[in-house]
């Protein structure tokens, strides 16, 4: 059972890495906090093609959402989607990644702390990198006397998120809403980026 569990591991990981090589492959992954939040938002982006919510950037594998709750995996809650680069750019979805996130929050985002909730942008291409680091920079325009802590890294893995957290926004639409408000993300988002 572990020698199969480790190879399945080593073929993840190869194949995790042949991906990200691939310049083609329209596929983004971001962390922007919880990712309930984020997931809702790249939906509703026309051109997302499937949105999967999960697990990137840190040491454990396999990581259950209570493993990475704890913050020791060292993993962010992430999206990761499949989109259509003829409907939406690349450029488009980093518009919509940083108007939904608190890029001046070193603690997490909105409610949620903790380094699992830490914003950052991991990129499958150097042309994907080039976008982030071209937006990071009008960011940090905009927040001329703040410090910007979002990343920009390379991808590496992306692990699913157990069925019960994906589409969270779908399948419990009110309790999201609640979470949401609670939260104050709406208006924090409008005290940071407007209407």
């Amino acid at each position: 059972m572990l020698r199969r569990k480790l190879l399945a591991c080593f073929m993840l990981l190869i194949a995790s890495l042949a991906y990200a090589d691939t310049t083609d492959v329209p596929v983004a992954t971001f962390a922007g906090g919880n990712f309930w939040y984020m997931q809702r938002e790249l939906d509703l982006s026309w051109g997302v093609m499937q949105s999967e919510a999960g697990y990137s950037g840190g040491v454990t594998i396999f990581p259950t959402y209570e493993q990475v709750a704890t913050g020791d995996t060292k993993h962010v809650e992430t999206v990761q989607i499949v989109y259509s680069p003829q409907l939406v750019s690349y450029e488009e979805l980093l518009d919509i990644y940083f108007e939904n996130i608190d890029p001046i929050d070193p603690d997490g985002q909105f409610c949620h702390k903790g380094s699992q909730y830490a914003p950052k942008i991991f990129y499958h291409s150097d042309a994907q990198r080039v976008a982030a680091e071209k937006k990071l920079q009008q960011v940090k325009s905009k927040f001329r006397k703040e410090t910007i802590v979002v990343q920009i890294l390379p991808y590496t893995i992306f692990f699913a998120a157990e069925p019960e957290y994906q589409l969270f926004y779908k399948r419990r639409p009110f309790f999201y809403k609640f979470m949401e408000t609670w939260c104050g993300r709406p208006k924090r988002l409008k005290k940071l980026w407007g209407d």
